[in-house]
Parts: structure tokens; sequence; C-alpha cells
């Protein structure tokens, strides 16, 4: 968003202003940002259970389990990562997150913020996170 208007093009905004389908390391930024991704690093080492969603791995990470813990902290330092030359590139001054992921923000939301210090950013959580994904499709082809 710029002044208010959804911008799809432009100096530092991604193609139709998306950036799920942009390639990160040797994948897709979708595939490592969202549930699936959360669930894959859990495997991957060894600390995902059958049946485990990612509110039980975030829960497991709030009690203080450390493992889990490690997993969101990486998640956040990664989103970072591939936030950092968008943010750059754009000007951003706040982030939003929504989706599912941002009811995780209290465990990986450090990390992030961490990550993104030196931008400056302030960094927003939608709580209406339904509500506001019809009020974005809306916008978008108002």
């Amino acid at each position: 968003m710029d002044q208010g208007k959804i911008r799809i093009e432009g100096e530092g905004v991604p193609r139709n202003g998306e950036l799920y389908d942009r390639p990160y390391r040797h994948t897709m930024i979708d595939e490592v940002f969202s549930r699936p991704g959360i669930l894959h690093a859990a495997q991957e080492r060894g600390f995902w259970i059958e049946g485990m969603d990612v509110k039980e791995l975030a829960d497991l990470a709030r009690q203080g389990n450390l493992a889990y813990q490690q997993v969101f902290e990486e998640f956040g330092s990664c989103l970072a990562e591939m936030l950092d030359p968008y943010i750059v590139g754009f000007g951003a001054q706040r982030l939003v997150l929504g989706g599912q992921i941002a009811k995780s923000f209290d465990v990986f939301g450090p990390a992030l913020e961490q990550g993104l210090l030196p931008h400056h950013l302030s960094i927003y959580t939608s709580e209406h996170v339904i509500e506001n994904t019809f009020k974005g499709i809306d916008q978008l082809f108002s």
C-alpha cells in the first residue's frame, strides 16, 4: 500500500504486488513462510509429531520448549532476510502481517523485529484476518 492505494507495480514492488511466488533460497516464498513451511521446518529437525499443527508447535514454544522456540526464531530471522530487499526497494515504513501465521507472531516476532531493526519499521499483526483479507480483495478489484 502506498498512501492508501494498493500498488501492484513500480519500484520495489514485485510482479502484481505479490511475494508468494517469488524465489527464496532454493524454493518459493510461499513454501517457506506458510503453515506447510513451519511444519516442514519442525519435521526437518525431528520435532514434528504426527497430527501436530502450527498451533501446537507455537504452544510448545510458548511453554518454554527450546526446540520449538528455535523453529520459530529461525522462521522470524528468515522472514526478515526475505523481506529485507522488498522493504528497501519499496521504502516501506510499516509491515502488516495477516493470515493464520500472524497468530504465532509472539513466538517468531522478536526474531523478525531484530532482523528488521535497521529499517525502523512499525510491525503490526491483523486481528481480523478474514475480514481484512476480503477488504483487501475488494480494494484490489474495485
